[in-house]
């Protein structure tokens, strides 16, 4: 799983069935031994930077992407405040993988929850990665219900009850480094493909011009 760990470490049984074994140096702890619950509110702030949560980027601000379309409340006063390294959560979409660290203050819809991280024995990116995975999300399915599955709510006191992985200090940032710089290659990798879709989507609209228009003597195909 990491860049720098014994693959050969001994493992022993976490005590949580939907965990399984971890390396003996690992920890498990309840997330509301790790994270501190925030409530506070904007206060009518109307300069502070709306964020949004995103599925694929985490924690963003709104203004930085045109394919959100939720509408912001033109009063601001009850959204909930964000500092840098916080966690948010949409509730209704934990599930999905909907939440994440955030890297900028701003403030979010009040429906969302907000924890702060309480422990120095934690490292915020790790944190980050870890709630995202799929073993998370599939728990975060788990534990999210209603009455309408496109509207899952995951419930506080559920989550703040479920355990956190925590390795030694050192280990999580290893863990960070390495993920750092495998999604760092894969996003470029993304990004050359869509460069590419988007060369050969201009090449077959030139071909439907010059097919339609006459330019290119089709009796030849």
């Amino acid at each position: 799983m990491t860049k720098g760990l014994d693959p050969s470490a001994e493992m022993r049984d976490s005590g949580v069935e939907w965990i399984g074994e971890i390396p003996v140096s690992w920890i498990i702890a309840k997330a509301k031994s790790c994270l501190s619950f925030s409530n506070a509110r904007n206060s009518g702030n109307q300069e502070a930077q709306v964020l949004s949560l995103y599925r694929e980027y985490g924690v963003i601000p709104k203004s930085s992407r045109d394919d959100n379309h939720n509408r912001t409340s033109e009063d601001t006063s009850d959204y909930k405040n964000v500092r840098p390294g916080d966690l948010v959560i949409n509730k209704m979409k934990a599930w999905q993988g909907s939440l994440g660290l955030s890297e900028y203050e701003g403030i979010v819809s009040p429906a969302y929850f907000v924890y702060r991280v309480n422990q120095r024995s934690i490292e915020g990116r790790y944190l980050h990665y870890l709630v995202r995975s799929i073993p998370y999300a599939q728990r975060w399915n788990a534990l999210s219900y209603g009455i309408r599955e496109g509207q899952w709510d995951l419930h506080r006191e559920d989550f703040e009850s479920d355990y956190l992985i925590i390795p030694p200090l050192l280990e999580q940032r290893r863990i960070v480094s390495y993920l750092d710089e495998r999604c760092a290659d894969i996003d470029e990798a993304i990004s050359r493909q869509e460069q590419l879709i988007e060369r050969l989507g201009e090449y077959r609209r030139s071909i439907i011009h010059h097919a339609v228009t006459g330019k290119i003597d089709c009796t030849e195909a």
